[in-house]
């Protein structure tokens, strides 16, 4: 009987650290969302992003290719970029400027 009880305290106890442990991990990081639209049906395009890092810390950055709301508009950009066809690239330059020079 002891033992079931035992069992219960550490499994409610184990479910509370999971949940405080995703509240402090949404809490503790301010996301940002940098949104520049561009036809990319034209070539020789190019988008420049500024922004400031204030701390230092472990950033990630990821690049996402909106493909619109409705149906027609999903399949007019996966045929632009070929997303239906396995294996085909899509170019982009990155570059990371850090105080004036290219730091990647």
């Amino acid at each position: 009987m002891k033992k079931l009880q035992v069992h219960k305290i550490v499994k409610s106890w184990h479910k509370m650290i999971i949940i405080l442990s995703c509240v402090c991990l949404t809490a503790c990081s301010e996301r940002i969302d940098i949104c520049k639209p561009i036809d990319v049906s034209h070539a020789g395009q190019s988008v420049k992003i500024d922004f400031e890092i204030s701390k230092v810390g472990e950033y990630q950055v990821s690049l996402l290719f909106a493909t619109g709301d409705s149906q027609e508009e999903r399949e007019r950009r996966f045929k632009l970029f070929n997303a239906h066809v396995d294996g085909v690239a899509i170019p982009v330059l990155f570059r990371l400027v850090k105080d004036g020079r290219v730091f990647f």
